[in-house]
């Protein structure tokens, strides 16, 4: 019977926590087109991110790529900054990329018309829902046998 209250308990947190990371990605997105200022700007080079995991077969290394984009802002300054999310595919060097930067913020930028964001946040939601559905249900279960 503990092991119903603890389960549900353990499984409703991590859903909901599932959920407000989706909500946090998505009102960052949206500010992003919200407020965020639309800019040419061209590739001049690349930062590579590695992130190693661990697994039965030894795990391995993924290796994420971060565009470095010189634009100018509305204001005349010239930037230099890598993006803040990690693109599909590697842009070659000298390629023009449509930017969007925030005018408080202005170093940090998204790709325009990149959706890895929006993809996370829909997972999260859909892992986040799961987890809140199978911790409301323990819960629920747990309830019945301790009343009755």
């Amino acid at each position: 019977m503990v092991f119903l209250a603890v389960f549900g308990t353990v499984t409703l947190v991590l859903g909901l926590a599932f959920v407000t990371a989706a909500i946090a990605f998505t009102r960052s997105e949206r500010r992003f087109e919200r407020t965020g200022v639309q800019v040419v700007g061209r590739v001049v080079g690349e930062e590579q991110r590695t992130s190693r995991s661990q697994s039965q077969s030894g795990g391995g290394v993924t290796v994420y790529f971060y565009p470095v984009v010189e634009y100018q802002t509305a204001d005349g300054r010239l930037l230099r900054t890598s993006t803040e999310v990690n693109t599909q595919r590697r842009r070659p060097t000298g390629e023009q990329v449509m930017i969007r930067y925030l005018p408080d913020a202005p170093t940090r930028i998204r790709l325009a018309g990149e959706t890895a964001l929006r993809r996370i946040a829909a997972i999260f939601l859909g892992v986040g829902a799961l987890l809140t559905l199978i911790g409301l249900v323990f819960l629920t279960l747990w309830l019945v046998k301790i009343s009755g």
